[in-house]
């Protein structure tokens, strides 16, 4: 999912941390 991706660095790393 690319929301899990992007949620790392907008939402603070909510369901997928990878950066």
């Amino acid at each position: 999912e690319i929301r899990s991706v992007t949620a790392g660095i907008g939402s603070g790393g909510r369901s997928g941390n990878k950066y």
